[in-house]
């Protein structure tokens, strides 16, 4: 079941409305009434995750709206109140408006049906999409749920398979929550060795389904692509390999703990998130091993959407097929050890 939540956005539309006719920032209490909303709460935490990302941080580039001057600061906050800016103006308002009216007409379960299809059977889907304004992260899953920036979204052409690839990861999630070894150790803060290890592969896995299947276009070239997308596509085309090496090394490290979790915790970050916010390296090295996966005749597409509830199984099939694309292996001790932490009891 999908619930489709605007109140938060439609009182950041207000707030942002003041600001343009009455020429202030926003006082205490519509702050206040601002941060209770779901939308902008959900968006917080979610965030939080972030290490250059605070409340107090958030808080701040909104009660700065009417003030020439910036404040936000790191990546996550200056992307944030850059769209929150370029949201200042009645016609935009009113164009956000409109638009606003028209996705909430749009049935969601089409994107939902497009996920389910690389699910295993009954996969449940429960999931709250957020509608935000958010040039950072225009789509982000977190606990199962969603926001979705309605900047670049044409309601009149929505692309379904989207918000599908955000939709797959809730399924995905709710089959690794279900796994007792796993709920312990996935999508959590990265406290020790294993964790990272085990979600370094989660992520692969996540990523590399949801972008292979659901949105392919976003870890390829094309022509109704951004240059700045094109040329991070190229990029990664060409380092495709020792991005895998540096994600076997980050395992190796892992499993000898020969590095400082923090250290070890850093790489990861570096792998998973993209500080231009155009597409992070797992997604596009997921991506690409899934691709290899489904071009393999000896692997079918249901084992490989069964990954969901047998990770382990992702070293098996990569064993069969890297020499194939010529990447590079997996030591035998990272595929015991790691498989032993993903392992479905």
């Amino acid at each position: 079941m999908i619930v489709v939540e605007s109140h938060g956005i439609r009182q950041l539309l207000d707030v942002l409305e003041n600001v343009v006719k009455l020429g202030r920032s926003p006082n205490k209490e519509e702050i206040d009434r601002l941060l209770s909303t779901k939308s902008i709460s959900f968006m917080i935490e979610a965030y939080s995750r972030w290490s250059d990302f605070s409340k107090e941080g958030f808080v701040n580039i909104i009660t700065n709206l009417a003030n020439a001057n910036t404040v936000g600061w790191g990546t996550v906050l200056s992307k944030l109140e850059e769209g929150f800016r370029s949201c200042l103006s009645q016609e935009r308002i009113d164009l956000l408006r409109e638009k606003l009216k028209k996705i909430l007409l749009l049935d969601f379960t089409e994107a939902e049906r497009i996920a389910l299809r690389y699910l295993p059977p009954e996969t449940p889907i429960r999931s709250t999409i957020h509608l935000t304004i958010d040039t950072y992260n225009p789509g982000m899953i977190y606990k199962g749920n969603v926001s979705l920036s309605i900047l670049p979204v044409d309601p009149e052409n929505f692309d379904f398979s989207y918000l599908a690839h955000e939709l797959h990861h809730a399924g995905f999630q709710y089959w690794i929550r279900h796994n007792p070894k796993l709920k312990n150790l996935a999508f959590k803060g990265n406290v020790n060795h294993q964790e990272i290890a085990v979600n370094m592969i989660l992520h692969l896995l996540s990523e590399g389904m949801a972008n292979h299947y659901c949105t392919p276009n976003m870890v390829h070239t094309h022509t109704k692509a951004s240059k700045k997308h094109n040329r991070k596509i190229k990029e990664y085309e060409r380092n495709l390999n020792p991005m895998i090496l540096e994600i076997q090394s980050l395992l190796s490290d892992c499993i000898s703990k020969s590095v400082l979790v923090e250290e070890c915790k850093e790489r990861l970050m570096n792998i998973i998130l993209d500080p231009e916010g155009i597409l992070p390296p797992v997604h596009f090295i997921g991506a690409h091993i899934f691709e290899m996966f489904d071009k393999d005749p000896r692997i079918s597409e249901s084992a490989i959407v069964d990954l969901c509830k047998e990770p382990s199984h992702f070293f098996t099939f990569y064993s069969q097929v890297y020499k194939k694309r010529g990447f590079p292996p997996f030591s035998s001790k990272v595929i015991e050890e790691v498989s032993a932490s993903l392992e479905n009891p």
